[in-house]
């Protein structure tokens, strides 16, 4: 008898509830991402970002038959491995994915430095999410350095001085919020290209 098909399309091990919540109000909208829709379930590693670099694979070896594909998910500041590359680190996870039954089926992403360099792309959505002005944007960017990509050099810092300026206390809702009002293709950030073209090689749009 030929084993049974996985059940489901995606399981996601992230890192914090902040991962959680962005990446539920991306899957929600598939036509933005450009993917069909997809079956998933999220997981969050009670160790955060150093707890799903050290034991993804661990965490995910159990559900190899019940997913089509895997994918882990954390910060590259915090993680524990911070003075080497990204993709380096990526690298080392996938390869302890791969022995644990996830071969050809999984991807990390790390995201750098963090998450919230996420929020900052240039759509106006992410200044009136935020409850600041405009002006109140680019004054926040101009203050932590902004970088080549139009982002803060420190992206959580520069959120929670944002959030000050609203009066907006900061919240893993407030990731659910972005991730659900923002457009979704114009951000260049090397870990969201990396993260939506994997989505999108997996999950094509149905013809």
């Amino acid at each position: 008898m030929a084993p049974s098909e996985p059940r489901r399309d995606l399981v996601v091990l992230v890192a914090d509830k902040d991962m959680d919540l962005a990446l539920r109000g991306m899957l929600a909208r598939p036509e933005s991402l450009a993917t069909r829709p997809i079956s998933h379930t999220i997981l969050r590693h009670e160790d955060h970002d150093a707890g799903v670099r050290l034991g993804a694979h661990e965490h995910l070896r159990g559900a190899a038959a019940d997913f089509r594909y895997a994918l882990a998910l954390f910060d590259h500041h915090g993680c524990g491995a911070d003075a080497r590359p990204a993709t380096d680190v990526e690298t080392s996870v996938q390869e302890r994915l791969d022995g644990a039954g996830w071969r050809g089926r999984s991807a990390v992403v790390v995201f750098e430095p963090e998450l919230e360099a996420w929020v900052w792309s240039a759509s106006p959505r992410v200044h009136e999410t935020l409850g600041i002005s405009a002006q109140q944007r680019r004054d926040v960017l101009e203050h932590y350095g902004s970088t080549d990509l139009g982002k803060p050099g420190e992206p959580k810092a520069a959120m929670h001085a944002a959030l000050r300026l609203s009066g907006r206390p900061p919240s893993a809702a407030l990731f659910g919020e972005l991730a659900s009002a923002v457009g979704l293709r114009r951000c260049r950030d090397r870990s969201f290209q990396r993260l939506v073209g994997q989505l999108r090689k997996w999950f094509p749009p149905a013809a």
